[in-house]
C-alpha cells in the first residue's frame, strides 16, 4: 500500500502559519483543484483533528481517518469518516490488513506529516510550492536526501506542484 503525502508550502518554506489559521487561507484555488483531484483519485484521507476541524464534513468520494488522541468524542460516520487513537506504524498495518487499499493519502497537518515521515511510512510526497510568504509558520521536517524529484507541474504562475518519491 502506498502512503503519499498531500503537502503545500509557502515561498518561505512554512506548511502552516504560527496562528490557528487554515492552509486554506493562503493557497491557490489551483492547489485545491490539486488536492480534491488526488485525493479522489486515492480515495483514503489520513489527517490529524486539527485539519478535521478546518474540513469539518465528510468529503464526497472519499473516506477520511481522524488520527486524535480522543476518538470516543466524536461521531463516526459508517464508510465516511473514522476515528482513531492509533499509531501511524499500526494504523497503516491495519489497513493493509482490513482494507486491501491500493494507497492512502496524508492531508495535514503538521505533526501527522512528522509522525508518518520520522516513522520512514511515506512513499511519495506531492509538495505544492505556493507564492504566499507568511514570515513565521511550522516547517516542514523533510530529509531531502531521502527524497528523489521525479516531476514538476506548474499549476499557473505562481502555484508549482513538485513530486518526489522516497529513496529506501
Amino acid at each position: 500500500m502506498k502512503v503519499t503525502a498531500l503537502i503545500a508550502i509557502s515561498a518561505d518554506g512554512f506548511i502552516a502559519t504560527a496562528g490557528d489559521a487554515s492552509s486554506l487561507e493562503w493557497t491557490s484555488g489551483e492547489d485545491k483543484k490539486f488536492f480534491v483531484k488526488k485525493t479522489k483519485e486515492i480515495g483514503t484521507m489520513i489527517m490529524g483533528r486539527k485539519t478535521w476541524e478546518t474540513i469539518g464534513k465528510p468529503l464526497m468520494g472519499r473516506k477520511i481517518i481522524v488520527i486524535t488522541s480522543h476518538p470516543d468524542r466524536w461521531l463516526e460516520i459508517k464508510n465516511m469518516v473514522e476515528f482513531t487513537s492509533e499509531q501511524p506504524v499500526d494504523l497503516i498495518a491495519r489497513l493493509k490488513q482490513e482494507d486491501k487499499l491500493e494507497g492512502v493519502v496524508l492531508a495535514g497537518g503538521a505533526k501527522l506529516y512528522n509522525q508518518f515521515f520520522h516513522q520512514g511510512l511515506v512513499d511519495d510526497v506531492y509538495l505544492t510550492r505556493e507564492a504566499a510568504v507568511l514570515g513565521e509558520g511550522v516547517p516542514l521536517e523533510l530529509d531531502e536526501d531521502e527524497w528523489e524529484l521525479l516531476n514538476t507541474e506548474v499549476l499557473s504562475e505562481a502555484t508549482s506542484v513538485m513530486h518526489y518519491k522516497g529513496i529506501k
